[in-house]
């Protein structure tokens, strides 16, 4: 056992932050209701479509990654450029480009936000605290929301439709895990906070996450990773967007249907054969009509009595981290938050919140960090974000970790620090025990 620093006060994430996420704590134990009337409603992306690689400060890549569509950054943090690693040794695929705080990036931006609100949908099914995803494999489309997602394991997605999954805060899929399903652009990660796709895991599905996402080394994205505040970090990834034959026919039957209109103009002798050719395209038409409609019945399969026992584990608050310092500097316009850890434990990395009231309620998640130790545990590192207030003014800042269950540590209280010139930067008090 080490030394732990003891704190002000120890906080789990409270009903007013969850909310600010837009998802509010679950009122029912377990998995709660379901609604067999509704189906999940896909979002279409426009300026953003083009894009799997959008963040919100910063990209950076290691190792010859491979992205198969547009990759850029909107707002943006320090000097260009903003996007690094490729050319070499990360590969952008044409017709895919690089946007580096260009107008078309903040385009794509824009459209990213409006579709992670339009990604807040109705939940199906209400799963209480840390979801693993992996206990209730397989899954039929719908609406499924969490504090957090893991998948410890492999998920497989089951039949024709429209997935959203909703975290309130993280979502984390363990290495060598997979997600697996023959529609992967019919699936949409809403991520509250950050998202983590860990090495030599298979994924699949458009992940909008509001701070930030990382792909760890040999991790596999059939979609998209697009932040909207802070960094997308890949290592050697392999990002394209494929979808499966039902989710393109749809939108192929269009074109299809003005064919025929030609073709009796041209050779009316020959409309007789044309038309059994036309028949079966209208066939995959009506099949994702009918399909979300028995969808339902099989969302209430997810409700096994095994997800309680998980809630459990992640219920105590985890003393992962020996605290050394939390400070701030002012950068320009910017703020440099600095912190070092003496020890961690099963760390999964650390939530950075900012509000211009001292109270954390009100406060928002700016940033995730994924801890700097291999696994988690070991013997401490330092850290630095560097944070763009929103305007002038009394800013105050709180630092958490996150442990590898996605329980949450909060370090309070907050105490002033004077910033001369722009702003003061207001920190949580933190005493050696």
């Amino acid at each position: 056992m080490f030394k732990l620093i003891r704190y002000a006060s120890v906080l789990l994430i409270s009903t007013a932050l969850l909310a600010t996420a837009g998802i509010g704590l679950p009122q029912l134990s377990a998995v709660s209701r379901a609604r067999a009337s509704q189906a999940a409603i896909p979002p279409i992306l426009t300026d953003a479509a083009s894009y799997l690689v959008l963040s919100g400060s910063i990209v950076t890549n290691a190792g010859p990654s491979v992205v198969s569509g547009d990759v850029g950054v909107f707002p943006s943090i320090g000097v260009p450029p903003h996007i690094t690693g490729f050319f070499p040794p990360g590969i952008v695929n044409p017709p895919g480009a690089i946007h580096d705080a260009d107008v078309p990036a903040q385009l794509a931006q824009a459209d990213n936000t409006a579709t992670f609100g339009a990604l807040d949908q109705t939940c199906d099914v209400i799963y209480e605290g840390v979801q693993d995803l992996t206990l209730v494999s397989p899954l039929g489309p719908g609406v499924y929301c969490a504090v957090s997602f893991m998948l410890s394991g492999d998920l497989a997605l089951s039949g024709s439709g429209v997935w959203i999954f909703k975290s309130a805060s993280t979502l984390i899929n363990s290495s060598g895990s997979s997600v697996t399903g023959d529609e992967p652009c019919n699936v949409w990660w809403r991520v509250g906070s950050s998202a983590t796709l860990e090495t030599n895991s298979t994924f699949i599905g458009n992940i909008l996450a509001l701070t930030s996402i990382s792909l760890k080394t040999g991790a596999t994205l059939n979609g998209r990773a697009m932040a909207q505040t802070g960094a997308v970090t890949l290592d050697t990834n392999v990002i394209s967007r494929v979808c499966g034959a039902a989710t393109e026919t749809p939108t192929a039957t269009p074109t299809l249907t003005a064919t025929p209109t030609e073709t009796p103009t041209a050779t009316p002798t020959n409309t007789p054969t044309s038309t059994p050719t036309d028949t079966p395209t209208a066939t995959p038409t009506d099949t994702p009509t009918s399909t979300p409609t028995a969808t339902p019945t099989s969302i209430p399969t997810n409700t096994p009595s095994s997800t309680p026992t998980s809630t459990p584990t992640s219920t105590s608050p985890p003393v992962a981290v020996e605290l050394l310092y939390f400070t701030a500097a002012r950068y320009g316009h910017n703020v440099a938050l600095d912190w070092a850890t003496a020890q961690e434990v099963d760390n999964y990395g650390f939530n950075l919140y900012r509000a211009a009231v001292d109270d954390f309620s009100q406060a928002v998640l700016i940033h995730f960090e994924s801890s700097s130790i291999s696994g988690g545990t070991g013997s401490g590192a330092t850290y630095r974000y560097i944070d763009t207030p929103p305007g002038p003014g009394t800013w105050r800042y709180w630092l958490a970790d996150l442990d590898t269950h996605g329980a949450e540590m909060r370090y309070a209280q907050s105490a002033a620090i004077g910033m001369p010139l722009f702003f003061p930067i207001y920190l949580p008090m933190i005493g050696r025990g």
